[in-house]
């Protein structure tokens, strides 16, 4: 994901952990942590995964003393994937309140099954399952998955590309949602996108990935020609090459000074820092914590969650709304 010519409108895994960490300094609770890894050696991005949430809080949570791995379902057959037995029993003795799941969300609805088996485990507190992603993936919010929460006495703590609650016009969502919510609705009003489709996030990032390079073939296209004198005489308009566009592309929209030129997207208002910076990773992109089932752990008289932004931290004032 770090190649020279990508740009991401998505956050890293490094990014969504550290809104998990600005999550839990406000939410400690008991402070009994848990690692649940897939084991898969090919599986690059959950081996990642673990190596970010190690970085973040080990030290913090004693992951060495505190963890479980198991075999993913995302990878050539090695025997048969999703068995979590030792990680619940394991979860259940240590009395842990805070799992942090280093695997394929594809993977966590068998896990919060195996852990309702169990139920509570006689745990004081309900056990939260943290984990990162561009959304909600469907399994994740079925009746049948959402029932085996409950029965664990579990939530689900997701540091996501989107919020759910944008949808329904709720924690400040981002100024240019409507524009895109306006087209989408249509188009789920006739191709019948079925329940939700929107809370996994991909339709929203996609969407500003595509509205990027418009915007940046757009400027490109325009600064060549402008003028009214084509390069090119009377071949007509000069048509910009893929170099010319990544160039526009390299240019810093986001500064220490404001913004510039930056995304007005569906999922936030962001931007980039210049040619190598931060490999080409979006800059003040909202990175919101959702909750499911939600809670009522919000901040008194209903407020949203605090939102990180990215490689902002929180409360940055240069980033743009």
């Amino acid at each position: 994901m770090n190649a020279d010519h990508f740009f991401k409108t998505s956050p890293n895994n490094d990014q969504f952990a550290r809104a998990l960490k600005q999550y839990l300094e406000e939410r400690p609770q008991q402070g009994r942590g848990f690692l649940v890894w897939d084991n898969r050696s090919e599986d690059v991005y959950s081996r990642n995964l673990r190596r970010v949430f190690e970085k973040h809080f080990d030290e913090r949570y004693d992951f060495k003393g505190h963890n479980s791995n198991f075999t993913g379902s995302s990878g050539r057959d090695k025997g048969i994937p999703r068995r979590f037995t030792d990680a619940v029993q394991k979860i259940c003795t240590a009395r842990s309140d805070t799992v942090f799941f280093a695997g394929r969300d594809q993977d966590l609805p068998a896990f919060v099954k195996r852990l309702a088996q169990e139920g509570d485990c006689g745990r004081g507190t309900r056990l939260r399952l943290l984990k990162v992603g561009i959304g909600l993936e469907p399994t994740l919010t079925t009746d049948e998955t959402t029932r085996w929460l409950k029965e664990a006495r579990a939530t689900i703590i997701d540091a996501s590309s989107v919020d759910p609650a944008w949808w329904k016009g709720k924690n400040d969502p981002p100024r240019a949602l409507g524009r895109f919510l306006d087209r989408f609705d249509k188009l789920d009003a006739r191709h019948e996108l079925g329940a939700d489709p929107l809370d996994d996030g991909y339709a929203v990032m996609y969407h500003d990935a595509f509205t990027l390079l418009a915007d940046a073939v757009d400027r490109t296209y325009s600064e060549v020609n402008e003028g009214g004198d084509s390069p090119r005489g009377k071949d007509g308009p000069l048509i910009p090459s893929k170099n010319d566009v990544y160039n526009t592309l390299i240019m810093p929209s986001i500064s220490a000074n404001g913004c510039s030129n930056c995304l007005r997207g569906a999922g936030g208002s962001y931007g980039f820092e210049g040619p190598g910076a931060n490999d080409q990773w979006a800059v003040c992109k909202p990175v919101p914590i959702v909750e499911y089932p939600a809670t009522r752990s919000g901040r008194a008289k209903g407020e949203p969650l605090p939102v990180y932004r990215t490689f902002r931290g929180k409360g940055d004032k240069t980033c743009p709304d």
